[in-house]
């Protein structure tokens, strides 16, 4: 749907107004080749999965992409939500999740409901706990 309102305003743009509506069509035309090219990422990849465990933790990287982060426990330094100071193209809370590696931003609306974005925190928090109780 948000592909088909960007090309069809472009469409309408460069071919209605003519002139400098060319170039602003050509740009909506570009947005909406953008959104295309998401969905089938999302149709030739499957979504990242999550696994929390005493041996391993597996996050992915992006939503519907290729490629995730397989890391020891002991590795994951903070999860914390960002609540307020987040970009306007994104869905609050954001849940990042920073490792000695990298960190990872999972928007809201990459899980299914509120209660699953907050049951992942919790896990990767006991893990960071009691991996800080074991250095004591």
């Amino acid at each position: 749907m948000s592909a088909g309102f960007w090309l069809g305003g472009g469409a309408v743009l460069a071919f209605g107004i003519g002139g400098a509506g060319v170039w602003l069509g050509a740009l909506l035309g570009l947005v909406g080749l953008w959104s295309i090219r998401g969905f089938v990422q999302s149709l030739l990849h499957p979504p990242g999965r999550v696994q929390v465990d005493d041996s391993r933790v597996l996050l992915p990287l992006r939503l519907c992409k290729p490629g995730e982060l397989d890391t020891a426990p002991d590795r994951l330094r903070h999860a914390y939500f960002l609540r307020k100071a987040v970009s306007v193209t994104q869905a609050a809370p954001v849940l990042v999740v920073e490792t000695d590696e990298v960190a990872i931003e999972y928007p809201r609306d990459w899980f299914a409901s509120d209660a699953d974005q907050i049951r992942l925190a919790r896990a990767l928090n006991a893990h960071i706990r009691a991996r800080a109780e074991e250095r004591r």
